[in-house]
């Protein structure tokens, strides 16, 4: 077993035995008694859960794990939701409502038309309308979830069959993501960061909230969209709103960019289709169609972060503010809408934070929205933030003790104050990172540069190859960059330390060109990095300049290449991985550049080209490299030392 494998098997022995623990304490909070009376044990053993999540997610981050890893985390992720399905949902009574709201509907009745006390519904009520809260105002929920509410109410009119409905939906949704993360070329492991969140795990198999719902059309619509189908994209993110009404937040990308234009019909029609299904009939039907949606939005208000500082500091009306908090909102969105170098998915995950961040009400079942952005946007402000969400909670003791829907005046500042915090910490290392990956192999002579053997022996070559790799890496130190060497070792060459001693470097990985690069745009990208460029040794007169202009055009475009003149390219980078242009490429002939075009045109990615440049493969490139050093004697000085040594 070489070293690799052993720190993958290590790897794999350390998150067995996190499943273990995790499984032990979901049985023991399953055991621990209804979770709103026994608040403390709750939050106890949510925390021990949380911190052993948290050693999982650390591990699929920064260990090599295997392939398999990642549906073996959806396996323990679905047994742990069902290990707590049967608990009860007292930390929310929103299923109640889900479960009145569908046998109103299974009695033939409009649910936007009465409120739950109305008598006209007096004949409906059972022991569970007991559980429904605020039973004098309308429903508040979109027409798809009433659809699934009713769906619910014909399997089995009961509270499980209404939270096995979102639990399903939760489960579709990690496989989702376990696919969505594949095509972006990212470790299939780390959609354990969806399967096992805590906080998704109890508000959606415990608690069944609707929400699941809507994030499955959400992620089902990313998926479609990075699968070029932007008409079915638009129609599931319309699904989605009329799930949860989360999905809005897209509208400006779809509004005002001209990808997102050919989604925004379909969006449109799903939307208008389904508000439509139960508007239909009495005039009198469309005005009830918002149900209490405009009262909740007016006067509720709780767990708030940033807009309660506001509303404590500035002498304004809270509904001065609330209007204040959405236009903050969707300037930020047009501003995200405008720029061509954040994707989609990008956008929508900055959007919910900044919304949760602003909202005067935030119940934790609202922070898991961020949850699955998480899985492609790794974040510990992020990751915190649905671990202390749950704090919230602590109002059910004051509640129960007559002191009002109130919370311990110390939670929000350590459920928002932890994650700002953290997220200020993150920006300020992150912010315009970019990496420039050095392909190098070890300079073995007969293994490098063997086209120019002759007119070189096999050692000059491998002396000339050291001499190319000296002038790359200097000029991609003056790049600005963080330079990465992706290596190819031998046994005399185990690390790159005979060329750059202090140049952090990784193992090239995969059988074909293609897969080294895959996997080593992935690498880049999992350590956090925005925009990756890689280039190779076979150029050292390459100016600093051309890689300067390559960070730059990725500011505007999704990739930039740079041809070489054998009809190659000399440098490649991007803004997200895109394994799907590097598969199919006849590497090493001169069709590389026309089948990365038309891969190009097959995921509808839009590039930038920087100007050619010749590589040094042969004999008459040698003797280019030759004039072109007499005439800019500046140029290349550890190859210009071996070439007139």
């Amino acid at each position: 077993m070489d070293g690799l494998d052993t720190v993958k098997s290590s790897g794999v022995k350390t998150l067995s035995v996190l499943t273990a623990l995790s499984g032990a304490v979901w049985l023991a909070a399953l055991g621990s008694g209804p979770w709103r009376r026994e608040m403390t044990a709750f939050l106890g053993l949510f925390a021990a859960v949380f911190v052993l999540y948290l050693a999982a997610v650390h591990f699929v981050l920064t260990k090599p794990v295997p392939p398999w890893v990642g549906v073996a985390a959806l396996v323990a992720g679905a047994l742990f939701r069902l290990t707590i399905f049967i608990a009860p949902p007292t930390l929310s009574d929103d299923a109640y409502r889900y479960l009145w709201d569908g046998r109103v509907q299974a009695a033939g009745i409009n649910p936007y038309r009465h409120a739950p006390d109305d008598p006209a519904l007096a004949g409906l009520r059972t022991p569970e309308w007991d559980g429904i809260n605020h039973k004098n105002l309308r429903t508040i929920y979109p027409p798809l979830a009433q659809a699934a509410f009713r769906l619910g109410a014909w399997l089995r009119p009961s509270l499980e069959a209404q939270k096995a409905l979102f639990l399903l939906a939760d489960l579709l949704t990690g496989i989702l993501l376990f696919f969505l993360l594949q095509r972006w070329g990212l470790s299939t492991a780390r959609v354990l960061i969806y399967a096992w969140n805590p906080l998704v795990i109890v508000e959606f198999s415990s608690s069944g909230h609707v929400d699941s719902l809507g994030l499955l059309f959400l992620v089902a619509g990313f998926l479609a969209w990075d699968a070029q189908k932007s008409r079915r994209a638009g129609a599931l993110w319309g699904l989605g709103f009329l799930a949860k009404l989360g999905s809005g937040l897209l509208l400006p990308f779809m509004v005002l960019t001209r990808k997102g234009r050919r989604a925004l019909p379909w969006f449109l029609f799903a939307v208008a289709a389904g508000y439509g299904f139960y508007a239909m009939g009495p005039l009198e039907e469309w005005l009830h169609l918002t149900g209490s949606l405009p009262v909740y939005a007016r006067d509720w208000t709780f767990n708030a972060g940033l807009y309660d500082v506001l509303l404590r500091f500035l002498p304004w009306p809270a509904g001065a503010l609330k209007g204040l908090a959405a236009l903050v909102v969707v300037g930020f969105a047009v501003l995200l809408a405008c720029r061509e170098d954040v994707p989609p998915m990008g956008q929508a995950g900055l959007l919910f934070a900044l919304a949760l961040a602003l909202s005067p009400l935030v119940y934790p079942w609202y922070v898991a929205w961020l949850v699955p952005f998480l899985c492609f946007y790794p974040s510990s402000a992020g990751l915190a933030f649905t671990g202390l969400a749950v704090l919230s909670y602590l109002v059910w003791p004051r509640f129960d003790a007559g002191l009002g829907w109130t919370l311990p005046g110390w939670v929000p500042w350590v459920e928002y104050g932890v994650p700002a915090v953290l997220a200020i910490y993150e920006f300020r290392r992150r912010a315009g990172r970019k990496a420039l990956v050095i392909f190098m192999k070890a300079p073995v002579p007969g293994g490098c540069k063997t086209r120019l053997c002759p007119p070189l022996s096999p050692e000059e070559a491998a002396a000339l190859y050291r001499a190319f790799c000296q002038d790359v890496l200097a000029g991609a130190r003056r790049s600005g960059a963080e330079v990465w060497i992706a290596y190819q070792s031998a046994p005399d060459f185990p690390t790159p330390a005979w060329a750059a001693p202090n140049v952090p470097f990784f193992l090239q990985q995969g059988d074909s060109l293609g897969d080294r690069l895959i996997h080593s745009f992935g690498f880049l990208f999992d350590k956090g990095y925005r925009r990756v460029v890689t280039i190779g040794t076979d150029a050292p007169s390459l100016p600093s300049m051309r890689l300067v202009e390559a960070f730059a055009a990725l500011r505007k475009k999704e990739t930039v290449i740079g041809p070489s003149e054998d009809g190659g390219y000399y440098l490649v980078g991007l803004r997200r991985p895109a394994p799907g242009l590097f598969q199919d490429i006849p590497w090493s002939t001169p069709g590389v550049m026309p089948a990365t075009l038309r891969a190009l045109a097959r995921l509808g990615m839009e590039a930038a080209f920087l100007p050619a440049h010749r590589d040094v493969d042969t004999e008459n490139d040698l003797e280019s490299l030759r004039a072109e050093l007499r005439l800019f004697p500046e140029l290349c000085p550890a190859t210009r030392t071996r070439l007139w040594a």
